[in-house]
């Protein structure tokens, strides 16, 4: 379909899907991210993602950052943001941050 055919149409039902690449670094890039938090990020981030009605497609970490590829719907608000920090920060993130704070 060319721009001119969807003249006059809503850009929801011209895009199909969004796709976005989302990085989460540790503060200072300090190595923090081990086995054990990879496993609780990746199930804490898939509920994330559930509970946004959002589809995480594919998680990559390494010890220092996070890297999401998630789809989203074009009509989509996407939630959660208060500046710099989620919500969900709020919401038991605290709890994996001082325990691998602790572990240094």
């Amino acid at each position: 379909m060319t721009l001119r055919e969807g003249a006059g149409r809503r850009i929801t039902s011209v895009i199909d899907r969004i796709y976005c690449h989302i990085v989460w670094t540790t503060r200072n890039r300090e190595a923090l991210i081990d086995a054990g938090l990879a496993r609780f990020l990746c199930g804490f981030l898939r509920g994330v993602a559930s509970q946004e009605a959002a589809r995480l497609l594919e998680i990559g970490m390494v010890r220092t950052h996070v890297h999401l590829l998630v789809r989203i719907r074009p009509d989509q608000v996407i939630t959660g943001w208060e500046g710099d920090r989620p919500e969900y920060e709020a919401a038991g993130t605290d709890e994996w941050r001082s325990e691998a704070r602790k572990r240094i």
